[in-house]
C-alpha cells in the first residue's frame, strides 16, 4: 500500500489518509522502525523511499516545495 501511494501526486502522508508528517512519522516508527530509524529527520518520507531505491518519485517534477526538500534531485 505504501509503494503505491507513493506514486501519488501529494505528499506521502496525505496520501495515505493521515492529518499531519507527525502522525505518519508515528506510523513509521511504529510499524517500520528499523526504516524509521534509518531515514533523516530533514528528508521528508517519499523522497527517503525513493533514494532508496535509487529513484526520483514522480510527484517531484511538480512539485511545490522542491526549494525545500532534502538535496532534491530536480533543484539545479
Amino acid at each position: 500500500m505504501i509503494a503505491e501511494r507513493a506514486y501519488g501526486k501529494n505528499h506521502l502522508y496525505e496520501d495515505m489518509g493521515f492529518p499531519s508528517r507527525k502522525d505518519y512519522n508515528a506510523f513509521m516508527a511504529i510499524h517500520f522502525p528499523l526504516l524509521a530509524q534509518e531515514k533523516p529527520k530533514e528528508k521528508r518520507w517519499k523522497k527517503f523511499l525513493f533514494d532508496t531505491i535509487g529513484e526520483i518519485a514522480p510527484a517531484c517534477a511538480f512539485c511545490g516545495d522542491t526549494d525545500e526538500c532534502f538535496s532534491c534531485d530536480l533543484v539545479v
